[in-house]
């Protein structure tokens, strides 16, 4: 089975900037179903958010798991890499 995640990320219309950290960041993981034909399911919110809220970050997958790389923590840059196992 393939999935597509979507993880953190923020809302949109806020500076990401801003401090304290924005309402907009995100700390929600959600996923879908890839069918073999390339249509999604329906995204579903994961039970395991991020730790903390993260924008600009990017994704890899190795063998069962996934590695997100935060990109940014509110003002800050960021060095955080969380990774999870997927199935």
């Amino acid at each position: 089975t393939r999935f597509l995640y979507a993880i953190g990320g923020d809302k949109g219309g806020g500076s990401q900037y801003s401090t304290p950290l924005p309402s907009s960041d995100l700390t929600e993981v959600e996923f879908a179903e890839v069918a073999n034909d390339g249509t999604l399911s329906e995204f579903t919110l994961s039970r395991y958010p991020l730790p903390t809220p993260c924008v600009f970050g990017g994704s890899t997958t190795v063998s069962s798991f996934i590695y997100y790389v935060c990109g940014a923590v509110g003002s800050e840059v960021s060095t955080r890499v969380y990774r999870a196992q997927v199935s």
